[in-house]
């Protein structure tokens, strides 16, 4: 229950242009030569949570620059902070503007052109795609078609998300598992909303026939037993032994709800009994909740008034 993951940080300085193009190149990027000379310094600034699928990567490059990137196997999202973003895919060009993210093409080899770049970048182990969707990891439906915003309140979507999480993993040390895992879930579900993509789980006809009964209490008993840990979708929909449109299809059929929402309410129960059982001198709400993957406190708070009539501070004060 109190396992926490290290935040694995670090930074770079580097001046010199033979020192920035070695940098690069470990990440499986080249510079030209001709560009060698524009690239003479680099400030890079990592923080993330490597068990959960999880980085942040914000990079100053100044002057101009160009380099071939070779495909990436991950799901990485580019937000210019300051200067500018081209990324070239045979003759097509997409030009990132301040403050607008950008989808890396996965698989495939591009060519970025930078003028004064300041960026941060958020990585997400491509798994976590199938965790939120339930499709198969890495199946051919598991597709971006675009690099851009579907539209402006789906960028403005990304950028909330990516703000606040990023924030949280710059000053950490440590988060607990089951909430670094919420995190990361959380901005693969997010990517998949903002940016255009053909991720659609096919349904089989034994979906629809394997959401009975059973179904529905193997999955109940697994959260049951299993709240305080990592678990998502995936994991309930195994645990029934069925695909995750069945375990769907069983919660809104036999319980009126999701799985989801089901593994919500049994944690906003753990973390209630932990309040009661816990003395204010020694444990905060705050901490409590994050234990048990509340990450915003207002919306914990709410959460737990609607539930039990009264407010987290009160539950605590009350021993």
């Amino acid at each position: 229950m109190s396992e926490r993951l290290s935040v694995v940080r670090g930074g770079l300085a580097l001046r010199g242009g033979e020192e920035v193009c070695a940098f690069l190149d470990g990440f499986g990027s080249r510079l030209p030569l001709p560009a060698r000379s524009w690239a003479s310094r680099l400030d890079l600034a990592h923080y993330g949570v490597p068990d959960a699928g999880l980085s942040c990567d914000e990079m100053s490059l100044p002057g101009q620059s160009r380099y071939l990137t070779h495909p990436i196997d991950a799901v990485t999202v580019w937000t210019v902070l300051g200067g500018g973003l081209a990324v070239e895919r045979g003759r097509a060009g997409e030009w990132s503007s301040r403050s607008v993210p950008m989808l890396s093409p996965m698989g495939r080899e591009f060519e970025s052109r930078n003028e004064d770049l300041r960026v941060q970048a958020i990585t997400l182990d491509p798994r976590l795609l199938a965790e939120v969707t339930g499709a198969e990891p890495l199946a051919r439906e598991l597709a971006f078609t675009g690099l851009h915003p579907v539209g402006s309140q789906e960028a403005l979507l990304w950028q909330n998300t990516s703000r606040f999480i990023s924030r949280e993993l710059a000053r950490a040390t440590a988060i607990p598992r089951l909430l670094a895992g919420s995190w990361a879930r959380l901005l693969a579900a997010t990517a998949l909303t903002v940016f255009p993509n053909t991720i659609q789980p096919r349904p089989v006809p034994s979906d629809s026939t394997d959401a009975h009964h059973d179904t529905f209490q193997r999955a109940k008993a697994f959260i049951d037993d299993n709240a305080h840990l990592d678990i998502g979708l995936t994991d309930i929909a195994a645990s029934a032994r069925v695909s995750v449109r069945a375990v769907q299809y069983a919660f809104r059929r036999h319980g009126d709800t999701t799985p989801l929402a089901y593994l919500r309410r049994v944690r906003l129960k753990y973390a209630h009994a932990e309040l009661q059982a816990s003395a204010p001198t020694t444990a905060t709400v705050r901490d409590i909740a994050a234990r048990w993957g509340f990450t915003h406190q207002g919306r914990f708070a709410d959460a737990h008034r609607r539930a039990y009539g009264t407010t987290p501070v009160a539950v605590l004060r009350e021993l």
